[in-house]
């Protein structure tokens, strides 16, 4: 795996998680 390979699947993995943490947000203040 190349360092780039490895930083998009860190940037993806991080992505999902805030959008998981967005998703939270929204059913709490919801």
């Amino acid at each position: 795996m190349t360092t780039a390979q490895f930083l998009q699947d860190c940037w993806y993995e991080l992505q999902a998680r805030l959008l998981s943490l967005n998703a939270d947000s929204l059913i709490k203040v919801n």
